[in-house]
C-alpha cells in the first residue's frame, strides 16, 4: 500500500507541475482555427 501510495503522489508532479508555454498555445490556437496563418506568424515571430 505505500509503494502504492508513494507513486501517485509522485506521478501527481509530472501532469499538475506542467505549464504551457506562450508557443504551446499560441501552436494550438492556431490548429483549433481560432487564429490565422498571418496573426500565428506575427505572434510566433513576437515570442522568438
Amino acid at each position: 500500500m505505500a509503494v502504492y501510495l508513494i507513486g501517485r503522489w509522485l506521478s501527481s508532479f509530472t501532469y499538475s507541475d506542467y505549464r504551457e508555454t506562450p508557443l504551446e498555445i499560441l501552436q494550438k490556437e492556431f490548429a483549433r482555427g481560432n487564429i490565422t496563418e498571418a496573426e500565428y506568424l506575427i505572434r510566433k515571430k513576437y515570442l522568438q
